[in-house]
């Protein structure tokens, strides 16, 4: 668990599609319990910079989605030995070996433009939880039980602060400014 703290504290991120994602705390896949990573299919080494501005992260991926999709490769790792990969301590490190990662899918996220003001109030009402997942997907073990409270409460907060009513987005046109055209394919 330290290990991967020093590691992770170490990497500077300055493009959110170019960073690796970790579940941390394991899902269930199936039957079965499983950890995630996303890994991005590529990195434009030396192309996007850490700058002075607050916003630095954004403009760096919103300038890679005007020149080209971003895509991950989204891989499981499936619990082996429940003494050795347990679900309740998230700060056990899955072996690698004994389970190595396997992609299942690509995320791909379509080249576009999302930062009109429509869209960034849409996203600032957006609530994110790992509890937004499929029965055979679920979160597994007590971080994410906890999670699931913490994220309710914060999400409910947010919403008070902002005036506004929780609403879960769908495919299309929730994604898109004002009189953009939507492609038809759920992306």
């Amino acid at each position: 668990g330290a290990e991967i703290a020093r590691a992770l504290a170490k990497k500077k991120v300055v493009n959110p599609l170019e960073t690796q994602y970790w579940s941390m705390a394991p899902y269930l896949f199936g039957d079965r319990a499983m950890k995630y990573t996303a890994k991005p299919c590529e990195i434009h080494e030396g192309v996007y910079k850490a700058t002075d501005s607050p916003d630095f992260l954004a403009e760096n991926m919103a300038a890679n989605l005007a020149s080209g999709e971003g895509c991950f490769a989204f891989m499981v790792q499936l619990q082996g030995d429940p003494e050795k990969m347990p679900v309740e301590d998230p700060t056990v490190e899955w072996d690698g070996k004994a389970s190595p990662f396997v992609k299942v899918a690509d995320i791909r996220i379509p080249s576009q433009s999302f930062r009109s003001e429509e869209q960034m109030s849409f996203c600032e009402n957006l609530s994110m939880t790992p509890w937004h997942a499929l029965p055979e997907h679920r979160p597994l073990g007590g971080i994410n039980r906890l999670r699931r409270v913490v994220y309710e409460n914060g999400s409910r907060l947010r919403h008070e602060m902002n005036g506004t009513t929780p609403k879960e987005p769908t495919a299309g046109p929730d994604f898109l400014p004002t009189g953009a055209p939507a492609t038809g394919a759920d992306t």
